[in-house]
């Protein structure tokens, strides 16, 4: 099939387990949806973190790619990161992608997204469809949600796929089948299920996103393709970040 004619949705991260992290209840509703998925790990990984990330994404159906490129002290990040991913998202063509938030409190998490921004606004230059752009790791504070998901259904998948990042496990406090990521992201979703911009409204677990660069005509594709999971509420300050 040519990949113009798949949709497709392109989640970068700067370390092996942030989209999963972050993403990983939109992406089994997107695989459900029979779109593909692609995880692109920007940063340098080790063997187990990288082992951990296959088997976590042999548990979502996504594709990962390993870029290894230096994101801390590296002053050719952007040329590394124009000779590795302009080339995957000429092949890919994604109609959505995901970086990480534009006010992270990681640096190399915002470091990473300063130097994407600038990839996707040449996209005509560099021959690829500007696809739809959402941050993740978004909340008030650093970069304010505009876009909740509903991810209750998916949950329990999900956890499954971060148990996969055993690195991050901590016997001596948690059980064998939980680990850091899975009790920070229980709560963390549960605050912004809680927060859905809807008085009728429930559910336990929620996704939160930031809307860079939408769709042409509507909100989002996310809304035309989750009815029944997508919330918005749009900030004083959309797309403010995309301008600047």
């Amino acid at each position: 099939m040519n990949p113009q004619d798949q949709n497709c949705a392109v989640m970068f991260d700067p370390h092996p387990d942030d989209a999963d992290f972050w993403t990983g209840g939109l992406t089994l509703l997107l695989r459900k949806a029979n779109w593909q998925v692609h995880y692109v790990c920007c940063g340098v990984t080790s063997p187990e973190t990288r082992m951990q990330a296959e088997e976590s994404a042999r548990v979502l159906d996504v594709q990962r790619h390993f870029l290894e490129i230096p994101l801390t002290g590296n002053s050719r990040l952007r040329d590394n990161l124009c000779e590795k991913v302009v080339p995957l998202l000429q092949q890919l063509r994604p109609r959505m992608a995901f970086i990480p938030a534009l006010n992270d409190y990681h640096p190399e998490h915002c470091e990473l997204s300063r130097e994407l921004l600038p990839l996707f606004r040449a996209s005509g230059r560099f021959q690829f469809p500007m696809p739809e752009l959402y941050a993740y790791d978004s909340h008030e504070g650093r970069d304010p949600v505009e876009i909740y998901i509903d991810i209750a259904s998916v949950f329990d998948r999900h956890m499954e796929s971060l148990r996969c990042h055993r690195w991050f496990a901590k016997p001596d406090y948690y059980s064998s089948s939980d680990n850091t990521l899975t009790r920070i992201k229980t709560g963390r979703s549960m605050v912004l299920g809680a927060s859905l911009p809807h008085p009728k409204a429930r559910t336990l677990h929620a996704e939160g996103y930031r809307m860079i660069w939408g769709h042409p005509k509507e909100v989002s594709t996310l809304q035309l393709l989750l009815p029944d999971q997508f919330y918005f509420r749009p900030s004083a300050w959309m797309t403010s970040m995309w301008q600047t």
